[in-house]
């Protein structure tokens, strides 16, 4: 079931935080308001995440921050 939301999460990110400047307003809305809850997903994968669990998660979060901050992490 994580996999399954973290799966869904990474595919809204990617498809709804683009770079696409056409769409700069509309992306950084929906990157603010997706901010706390990418907060709140990370402290969850380093609290009670299982091994695959945090590799999708981490996923998910150097997605976010790809799309709506044109910054990866590695």
């Amino acid at each position: 079931m994580k996999l399954l939301v973290v799966t869904a999460l990474l595919v809204m990110l990617l498809t709804g935080c683009g770079l696409d400047n056409r769409n700069a307003m509309s992306d950084r809305g929906l990157c603010d308001g997706l901010s706390p809850k990418i907060d709140k997903l990370n402290d969850a994968l380093l609290i009670d995440g299982g091994p695959q669990t945090i590799l999708a998660g981490e996923d998910v979060i150097t997605g976010y921050d790809a799309g709506c901050y044109g910054t990866v992490d590695k």
